[in-house]
C-alpha cells in the first residue's frame, strides 16, 4: 500500500510539475511528496509468494545492519501493508555520496546493499529530494526499481 502510495504521489509531482497549463513559477497547486530520507526494504522469498518477516523465516530479532564505518544502524519494523512487513532505515543523506549497508540475520547469508546518495532537485515545484543511484545488492537479489527518489522501496529476494 505504501508503495503504491509512493508512485502515486510522485507521479502527481511529476504531471503537476509539468503540466504546461500551469505557470512554472506558481507552483501553489502542486501537492509535493514528503521527504523521508528512509529506504524500505521487503524480504520476500526467490517466487515472491511469501513475505519472510511474515513467514516467520527472518526473525526480525536477529536482523543487524551496520553502515560502512561498521556503526550500527537502527531500523525499525513496520506494517503488515498489502505487501506485508517490512524494515525502515533511516539513510543519512549528508554527505552525499557512496554508502553501505552490511546486513545480516539468522539463518541466511551476510549481504551489502551499496548505492550513492546525491541532491536531486530536478523538480521546479518541489524538492530538493535525495536521490538514490547505482542500487547493488550482493549474495541475493535486488528487485528492480522505478524510482530513485526517497523514501524508497526495494525488495530483496531471499532464498
Amino acid at each position: 500500500m505504501l508503495k503504491k502510495w509512493s508512485l502515486l504521489l510522485s507521479a502527481l509531482v511529476l504531471v503537476a510539475c509539468t503540466d504546461s497549463k500551469h505557470d512554472p513559477t506558481d507552483c501553489a497547486a502542486v501537492l509535493c511528496m514528503a521527504a523521508s530520507d528512509t529506504l524500505i526494504l521487503y524480504f520476500y522469498d526467490t517466487t515472491e509468494s511469501s513475505n519472510r518477516l511474515d513467514d516467520g523465516t527472518i526473525d526480525v530479532s536477529t536482523i543487524e545492519i551496520r553502515d560502512g564505518n561498521n556503526a550500527i544502524v537502527d531500523f525499525t519494523v513496520e506494517g503488515p501493508t498489502n505487501l506485508g512487513k517490512y524494515i525502515a532505515v533511516a539513510v543519512p543523506a549528508k554527505p552525499y555520496g557512496p554508502k553501505l549497508l552490511n546486513i545480516s540475520f539468522e539463518g541466511g547469508e551476510p549481504f551489502t546493499l551499496s548505492f550513492a546518495t546525491s541532491l536531486s532537485d530536478d523538480f521546479e515545484c518541489c524538492g530538493p529530494y535525495t536521490a538514490l543511484d547505482d542500487i547493488e545488492a550482493t549474495i541475493y537479489t535486488l528487485k528492480p526499481t522505478v524510482s530513485y527518489l526517497l523514501p524508497l522501496n526495494l525488495t530483496l529476494l531471499i532464498d
